[in-house]
């Protein structure tokens, strides 16, 4: 995995109410997102602690894109050893950030939501993080930093940033001038009507 994503796709199991669903969505959104050559994108497969057997779903959702991936998978998942299943990277959210730096086979990013946690991160080496929640998201509850914070710790940070929390395609260009690298997204997207034109949609604002 070369570039920073500028579009960050999280596939979260918690949008679904069905594995099923949730994996189906996997596989869609990636083949939606391989068709898009405009900006480097990566998807995240976020399994939370309340959703069981974290490894075989992990793996569940690897086999259902199948070998060839043209977009980077990250792992967010409490306990599974990413590297050893096949995935790109692995994602920590800000409690799972380790205390010192782990001599790690792939890349790392993590999630954010103060000074002190981008410190944190910066200091075990991970190559970007998302902040947030910029706006509120529409499928979890969230503190809701604002755009004048997500400004302050992109001035900071020693690593790009990626808003997240609530980023439609309107908002992306208020980001961008925040100076967030880039943005991530998971309802935007994986509850979209039509997720194949939310990406385009998402694209559209991100290379405008």
């Amino acid at each position: 995995m070369a570039a920073i994503p500028k579009l960050y796709l999280v596939a979260a199991r918690s949008l679904f109410g069905s594995e099923a669903a949730w994996l189906r969505a996997v596989a869609d959104v990636h083949a939606a997102a391989s068709r898009i050559l405009a900006l480097p994108i990566a998807i995240q497969v976020r399994i939370e602690p309340e959703h069981s057997e974290a490894t075989r779903l992990a793996v569940a959702a690897l086999d259902t894109i199948g070998g060839a991936r043209a977009v980077p998978l990250f792992l967010n998942a409490a306990g599974v050893d990413a590297a050893a299943l096949g995935y790109d990277a692995v994602h920590w959210p800000e409690q799972r950030i380790p205390a010192a730096p782990l001599a790690s086979a792939i890349p790392c990013a993590a999630s954010v939501h103060s000074m002190s946690a981008l410190r944190r991160a910066e200091a075990v080496g991970v190559r970007f993080a998302l902040f947030g929640a910029v706006w509120a998201p529409t499928w979890k509850v969230a503190r809701v930093a604002g755009v004048e914070e997500l400004r302050a710790l992109c001035a900071a940070s020693t690593i790009p940033l990626l808003a997240i929390g609530g980023v439609t395609p309107e908002r992306v260009p208020e980001c961008l001038r925040a100076g967030s690298a880039g943005v991530a997204v998971a309802s935007g997207v994986f509850r979209a009507a039509s997720p194949a034109q939310a990406l385009r949609d998402y694209a559209r604002a991100l290379c405008a």
